[in-house]
């Protein structure tokens, strides 16, 4: 992107040196001053791309290697809890859940079935509790907020997951001087 400013830039001002409205001069500084920027500019891209690419830096270390597995390890472990967290309120959602809609679908049906004329008071009895117990249930999954909890945990052990194959990536082919050390360093700081 910028270096198509530049070009365009280059393209305007030699229209002002072809239409005469600068002299020689002025249209030589110019081309000289253009000729520098570029040089700069792409002495900065390569710059940044081989830092960001880990080229200009130093091989990696057997140090680092070793304290990117040890990283990889207890992220390992960290992920196992997390998982274990997300299986453990999913049980407790889904434990709440369902015999929640089990409820409400007996509530329905019970109105919808029971006559009318047979024992009235036990009917009525039944129906407010099932609905009461329902609305319990309800109210206590808001309460425990069982279905966020079980979703935090599961994305921080797929986020986790990321960061341990990266890891693992670091740590294979650091053999073949693929990874320098800046990268490694960054690994670990993250």
């Amino acid at each position: 992107r910028e270096r198509k400013r530049a070009t365009a830039c280059l393209l305007l001002n030699a229209q002002f040196c072809i239409s005469g409205r600068w002299s020689r001069p002025a249209c030589d500084l110019e081309l000289l001053v253009f000729a520098g920027n570029m040089a700069t500019w792409e002495q900065q891209q390569a710059s940044a791309a081989g830092t960001l690419l880990g080229v200009y830096s130093t091989p990696v270390t057997k140090d680092d290697v070793r304290r990117i597995i040890e990283l990889g390890e207890s992220l390992q472990e960290r992920k196992d809890i997390y998982t274990y967290c997300a299986d453990l309120y999913s049980w407790r959602y889904y434990g709440l859940t369902i015999p929640c809609i089990l409820l409400t679908m007996t509530v329905s049906i019970m109105s919808a079935v029971w006559p009318d004329c047979e024992h009235e008071v036990v009917r009525k009895a039944l129906i407010s509790g099932s609905s009461a117990l329902a609305t319990m249930i309800v109210a206590a999954l808001s309460l425990f907020k069982f279905q966020s909890k079980m979703d935090v945990f599961s994305r921080s052990a797929n986020q986790i997951e990321g960061l341990i194959s990266r890891c693992r990536f670091a740590s294979k082919f650091d053999v073949d001087g693929h990874i320098k050390r800046d990268g490694a360093q960054q690994l670990i700081t993250e």
